[in-house]
């Protein structure tokens, strides 16, 4: 028996004809060597609002702050606005800055209590907001108290003065110190 050698031009058609072939057998197997896996999800951004103090206590007519921290993660690395609701009248709370920008993650809270603000507890809520991001919150309960009474002392000097009958004059110095928030 003798072997022919096959023509180059025979030999590629036969070699195509085999490919097509197994691609087809693996097609209908449901394989084909490539990944068939998805490619894993997105991370979903998130923000993160929190807050230094778990509550805050200012008499009527104070001032105060509190301190706020944002955590980005998910991808998300956007500057935010930070907004309070739930104060009063009277009330006043400014976040500086109000929108923090992307690489910073802190703020903070001044807050002013009017001095007839009634007293009670207030829930302020910080909100934190950005595009293409779910806000987040947290609040802060304020404890608005009763301003302390004011008062008056007197001092005299020197403390005592002994004047005779027709004798001469004598003569004291008295100091008035108020106490705030008296101011009368």
């Amino acid at each position: 028996m003798s072997v022919r050698p096959v023509p180059p031009a025979a030999r590629a058609a036969r070699l195509r004809v085999l490919h097509v072939a197994s691609l087809l057998v693996l097609a209908a197997c449901g394989g084909g060597g490539g990944d068939t896996t998805a490619p894993p999800p997105a991370p979903t951004p998130t923000l993160r609002v929190a807050l230094d103090v778990a509550t805050l206590s200012l008499a009527q007519g104070a001032t105060g702050s509190a301190g706020v921290t944002l955590t980005r993660g998910g991808g998300f690395a956007g500057a935010v606005t930070l907004a309070v609701n739930g104060a009063p009248a009277g009330i006043t709370v400014t976040p500086t800055p109000t929108t923090v920008a992307a690489g910073s993650a802190t703020a903070s809270l001044a807050i002013a209590v009017g001095a007839s603000v009634a007293p009670g507890t207030y829930p302020l809520r910080v909100v934190g907001s950005a595009s293409g991001v779910a806000s987040d919150s947290a609040t802060l309960p304020l404890t608005v108290t009763a301003a302390p009474a004011g008062s008056v002392s007197i001092a005299a000097a020197p403390t005592s003065l002994s004047v005779t009958a027709g004798g001469a004059a004598a003569t004291a110095t008295l100091t008035i110190t108020r106490v705030a928030p008296f101011t009368g």
